[in-house]
Parts: structure tokens; C-alpha cells; sequence
């Protein structure tokens, strides 16, 4: 009996240790205000500049140096200079901000410049859905409707499309698609929504190289519905869907998958970040925020958080102890 306990002891004494030797910590850097009583749903953060979008205000905020925002107001409408709904995805280039217009299957381009708008129309294999940033100012990264890719590298200027991030088996339904896609220097991330793992891509190969099973879901199928009077289909009822995902990279190699998680059997809170580690596979730690996120970025060693119910964007400097 003796000898259990001993081993007890010890065994919670390493884990306790384990815990406090991944520790990564969030020191403030700076906020910033948004607009109030205005639902803001996307952000891209790039270096440091900084593209927040409240579709209900008809405006995108942007930031570059650390700058307060300013407040940029766009059209919706289906005109040359005009956003058809949205938008869906942010990509980040030097001279311009391009949103995605699934609607009208086309990119609604600012011009930092000239600072005024103009729309391009976009071929894209079954359909342009989100797009999203990368760390190279040539290129974006466009998804679609297929359900054997994540999607296509796309350079703006030369309007060339890479080869697919094709996936190795087929997504079972459409909604399964659905995720958090993040481009970090040389890597791809993809954070299932409803499958709840992440996978992590070869930029350059287009290939996936690893895969992590975070958490598990039962309800992953897709759900029959009536829809104006016409039978079809509504996502499924996942109990955890991942909201944002970033990675961390200690100086001695080790690396850490940073995820927001929305849960419907509070099993996971929208107030914490969850810290999961690639060489154990496992949740490791948690960050505690100042209220629940809406969304998170990762920009180097800085984390991003909106803050909904605050009206506020803050940056914080991410380190491990």
C-alpha cells in the first residue's frame, strides 16, 4: 500500500512539474478600441499590421505600427467598388487589402495607395469560399467547395493558382470542410471545426506533414433539414468546435499548438486558450484571458485578442517559462 502511494506521489509531483515547465504566459502590450455594440467577426494580423472586420458597421478598422485603428467604410451593392456580402477572409499584402465575396465569386480589393476599392473576378474550382493571409507578400491563400483540398496558394499580382493542398482522403460531407486555416511562415495549419484536430502543411510541398487529434466529437454527420419548404442539409450538432488556432515555438525546438475552443457542453471555455503539446500529444496548459475571445492571431511571439463584449482588441507578448 505503502509502495502505491509512493508511486502516487511521484507520479503527480512530475506531472505537477511537467505542467509548470510548459507554462506559456500573456503580458500586455497594448489595446485597442473597436466600435461599440458592433459585431466584429474576422481578424488577420500580419507583422504588425492589423485588419479588423464589423460587416454591421459597413467598415473593416486597420492598424500598421502599432497605430490606433482608423475606420475604413466600404459600399455593399454589386457595383465596381462595392461588397456583395460579408466578407469571408482577409489577406494582408503590402499594397493592398484583399476580402473574399463568395457571393459574387470575386476579391474585393482596397488599395492602401490610392485608398479606394475595386473588385476582381476569380475562376476557382468548384467556388471561392474564405481566403486568408501568409507571411509572403505575393500571396493569399483561397479555399473552396471541393471535398478532396483544402485549397489553392494563390499569387495576386500574377493571378496564378499553386497546386492543391490536397487531402488524403475525401471530407465526408461538406461541412466537415469547415475550419481555422492559418499560414505561418513555412507552414499551413488547419484546425478542424467540427472534427477537432489540426493539421499542419508543407507550404512549399503543398503536403501535410503531421495531424493531431486534439479532441474527439460524436456528432460529426451533417443533418437533414427542411428549408423553405425544400429538403436539405444543416452542419452538424458538434459538441467543441475549434475558433482559432496559432503555434508556438520554443527556442529549443519544442512546439506548441495554441486553440481557442467554442463548446456546447462546457467542457472547454472561450475565456482560456488551451495549450496543446505536439511531442506529448496532449493539453499541456491553459492561458487565461480577461473575458471570452471571439477570435485570436498569431503574429511571431504575439498573440492577438478580440474581445466581443469589450470592444477591444489587445496584444499581448507571448514567452515560456
Amino acid at each position: 500500500m505503502k509502495t502505491i502511494l509512493t508511486l502516487i506521489i511521484i507520479s503527480l509531483v512530475s506531472c505537477a512539474s511537467n505542467l509548470k515547465a510548459q507554462k506559456i504566459t500573456l503580458e500586455k502590450v497594448k489595446e485597442f478600441n473597436l466600435p461599440d455594440g458592433y459585431d466584429c467577426n474576422l481578424l488577420e494580423v500580419v507583422q504588425e499590421e492589423i485588419v479588423v472586420t464589423c460587416p454591421q458597421a459597413s467598415a473593416f478598422y486597420h492598424s500598421m505600427d502599432g497605430e490606433d485603428f482608423k475606420e475604413v467604410q466600404y459600399k455593399y451593392g454589386r457595383g465596381p467598388g462595392e461588397l456583395g456580402r460579408g466578407p469571408f477572409g482577409i489577406g494582408i499584402l503590402k499594397d493592398y487589402i484583399v476580402f473574399s465575396d463568395p457571393d459574387l465569386q470575386r476579391l474585393f480589393v482596397y488599395d492602401k495607395v490610392k485608398e479606394s476599392f475595386f473588385v476582381r473576378n476569380i475562376k476557382v474550382d468548384r467556388g471561392l469560399t474564405f481566403l486568408s493571409s501568409s507571411d509572403y507578400d505575393s500571396l493569399i491563400f483561397i479555399r473552396n467547395r471541393t471535398l478532396n483540398s483544402l485549397g489553392n496558394l494563390y499569387n495576386f499580382y500574377t493571378q496564378k493558382f499553386f497546386k492543391p493542398f490536397l487531402t488524403k482522403e475525401p471530407f465526408e460531407n461538406s461541412f466537415l470542410r469547415d475550419g481555422q486555416v492559418e499560414l505561418l511562415d513555412n507552414l499551413l495549419l488547419f484546425g478542424s471545426f467540427h472534427e477537432g484536430y489540426v493539421s499542419i502543411w508543407d507550404l512549399k510541398k503543398q503536403k501535410q506533414i503531421e495531424k493531431y487529434q486534439l479532441f474527439k466529437n460524436n456528432e460529426t454527420r451533417e443533418r437533414s433539414a427542411q428549408m423553405n419548404g425544400m429538403p436539405g442539409f444543416i452542419p452538424p450538432n458538434s459538441e467543441n468546435n475549434i475558433e482559432g488556432i496559432g503555434l508556438y515555438t520554443k527556442t529549443e525546438g519544442d512546439q506548441f499548438i495554441i486553440v481557442l475552443i467554442k463548446s456546447r457542453t462546457n467542457e472547454f471555455d472561450l475565456n482560456k486558450l488551451y495549450v496543446f503539446d505536439t511531442k506529448k500529444e496532449q493539453f499541456v496548459s491553459e492561458i487565461k484571458l480577461e473575458a471570452e475571445a471571439k477570435v485570436f492571431e498569431m503574429s511571431g511571439n504575439f498573440v492577438y485578442v478580440h474581445y466581443e463584449d469589450l470592444d477591444k482588441l489587445v496584444k499581448y507578448k507571448m514567452s515560456a517559462k
